[in-house]
C-alpha cells in the first residue's frame, strides 16, 4: 500500500476446457495499492494460444474489443493484452499487458463445482453458447 503497510494476495488464472477448442478462462491479478484486474469468459485456441475476444462492447465506440491470450513463455504462463485493449477490467495501477506467472505455482482446482456455479463461470458459458445470462 502507498501507506507502506503489506497485505497478502494471490493472482489467480483458472483454465478449464469446455471443449477441444474452448477453455473457460479467468484471470485474477493483484497491483500495488490494492488494484485489481479481473476478467472471465470463454476462450478459443489459436495455434499455441487461448485466445478470448469479450463479446460485450468497449466502453467507448471508439476503443477496440478487448482481447486477451494466453500462452506458454518459456517456463511461464503468458497473459497477453497486446494493446491494452482490456483495461476497462482493471484499476488504474494494473495491466494485464505482458504478464507472467510461473507455470511452477499452477495447482489443480479443487473447488470445480464451486467454480462451475459461480456467476461467472455461468456468465462465460451462457455468452459463449449465444444465450441469455440467467
Amino acid at each position: 500500500m502507498v501507506s507502506g503497510e503489506d497485505y497478502w494476495s494471490d493472482d489467480v488464472v483458472e483454465i478449464v476446457p469446455v471443449s477441444e477448442q474452448a477453455a473457460y478462462i479467468r484471470v485474477s491479478l493483484q497491483f500495488y495499492n490494492g488494484h485489481s484486474c479481473d476478467i472471465w469468459g470463454v476462450g478459443r485456441a489459436e495455434g499455441a494460444h487461448i485466445v478470448y475476444h469479450d463479446p460485450n462492447p468497449p466502453p467507448l465506440e471508439t476503443l477496440p474489443h478487448c482481447t486477451l491470450s494466453l500462452s506458454h513463455h518459456g517456463p511461464n504462463l503468458l497473459i497477453e493484452d497486446a494493446e491494452n485493449t482490456c483495461k476497462s477490467y482493471c484499476g488504474m495501477r494494473g495491466s494485464l499487458m505482458h504478464q507472467t506467472l510461473p507455470l511452477t505455482s499452477r495447482r489443480p482446482i479443487t473447488y470445480m463445482q464451486r467454480l462451475q456455479n459461480s456467476r461467472n463461470y455461468r456468465e462465460a458459458m451462457s455468452a459463449w453458447k449465444g444465450q441469455a445470462t440467467p
